[in-house]
């Protein structure tokens, strides 16, 4: 059974337990088979031997068993207390500590012992810690700590302790509307991280492309240094809590990943990183041509969406079905264009080469599918025109409406 718990800034206490050996309680150490941390944390290494009355403790000793030749790190003794030992890795802030603790050590109950079983309650731990302090990679490897006692002689377990060197990635997807203010905090769910005390960058990137860098602000400076690029260098600053705000959101927005790195160690850096996705709200109209010539009347409907993010599709109707090619005496052409500032616009003209040809109304109108926030598809219609034997007529728009995608 593993145990984990943080203590500031992010030591790591874990606790392992052996299985009981050949049935005697006396002389097991309980320890850690593996410890993992980050370059920068605080490290705990425990090991408590069970003891009684009559079990004496002459030493206890850690060591760094895979160093060539092992390091020694510090010695405990009853009578003379504790001993620092040239430990290779001197630049480390580290340290000991020993204690007796007045009740039985915590065990898992169905890997070690009954609370029936006799003796169980007279069982006492005996604790050695090795406190490893802002620790670095080179500082990973196999610890061994060791007991020597009266009348059971050495007793020793081993730790491996890993330091990850990856960065810490917290990924999060954003979809904002068009000339909104998007804001996005530097670090999220990390608020013990004090980050006026680290450097760190924003930057932008796109598409697997070389990284822009945004913001820079030093842990010693109050100012920031800001980019010159001229789609950003006015639309961005820096926020409470170093988040970024960019005002108004644009359409080249679209698709960019955005990310705070802190340098919150020389060996780990801890990052947030944000992918955009922007919508615009477009723009529909209809308008009509029409076109006389003696007894044959002709018209053309041009049906234009203009200002839509991302690409929308236009549908006709007819009579309040969609356009099919039946509909004899009615074409379509159509166009898809983009405009400087990356909107879609799209153009559809519906041509009717008689408009004298049916006794009856005809009633046109066209509709704009969009997707919008939400994984929803929003509906746009414009307004209808109504050609009767020649006659036309208009009416206006309808409402927008959404259907989910």
């Amino acid at each position: 059974m593993k145990m984990e718990k943080r203590w500031p800034p992010c030591a790591l206490y874990l606790f392992i337990l052996t299985h009981r050996v050949a049935g005697q309680l006396e002389g097991t150490i309980i320890n850690t088979e593996a410890v993992r941390a980050f370059p920068g944390s605080d490290v705990t290494l425990e090991c408590s031997i069970l003891s009684a009355d009559w079990i004496h403790l002459t030493q206890t000793q850690w060591s760094k068993i895979d160093d060539t030749p092992p390091s020694r790190i510090a010695v405990y003794n009853p009578i003379y207390g504790i001993t620092y030992l040239p430990f290779s890795k001197t630049s480390y802030n580290y340290s000991v500590a020993f204690s007796k603790t007045p009740r039985q050590c915590w065990v898992d109950v169905n890997k070690t012992w009954s609370a029936h079983d006799a003796g169980a309650n007279q069982v006492k731990c005996q604790r050695w810690s090795l406190h490893l302090r802002n620790v670095s990679l080179s500082l990973s490897g196999q610890y061994e700590c060791s007991f020597a006692t009266y009348p059971y002689g050495t007793k020793a377990a081993e730790i491996n302790l890993a330091i990850k060197a990856e960065d810490e990635k917290h990924y999060r997807f954003v979809e904002m509307l068009l000339n909104e203010t998007l804001e996005i905090p530097c670090l999220e769910n990390m608020t013990s991280v004090n980050l006026s005390k680290y450097p760190l960058k924003w930057l932008m990137g796109e598409n697997g492309r070389e990284e822009t860098t945004l913001i820079i602000k030093e842990f010693y400076q109050q100012d920031v240094n800001k980019t010159n690029s001229l789609l950003y260098k006015e639309r961005i600053q820096l926020g409470p809590d170093n988040a970024l705000k960019i005002s108004p959101i644009k359409i080249v927005d679209d698709g960019k990943v955005f990310s705070c790195r802190v340098m919150y160690h020389p060996e780990r850096i801890l990052m947030n990183i944000i992918k955009v996705k922007v919508f615009a709200k477009p723009e529909i109209s209809i308008t009509l041509q029409n076109n006389s010539r003696g007894s044959i009347g002709e018209a053309s409907l041009t049906c234009i969406v203009k200002k839509a993010f991302p690409k929308p599709s236009l549908t006709w109707y007819v009579d309040g079905e969609i356009f099919k090619d039946q509909f004899g005496g009615i074409s379509i052409e159509a166009e898809n264009l983009k405009d400087g500032e990356g909107f879609y616009e799209l153009r559809s003209i519906l041509k009717i080469q008689s408009t004298n040809q049916s006794d009856t109304n005809q009633t046109f109108w066209c509709m704009c599918s969009f997707p919008f926030q939400g994984n929803k598809t929003w509906n746009i219609s414009s307004g209808e025109i109504i050609i009767s034997s020649g006659h036309v007529y208009n009416k206006g728009p309808f409402p927008a409406f959404t259907t989910t995608a």
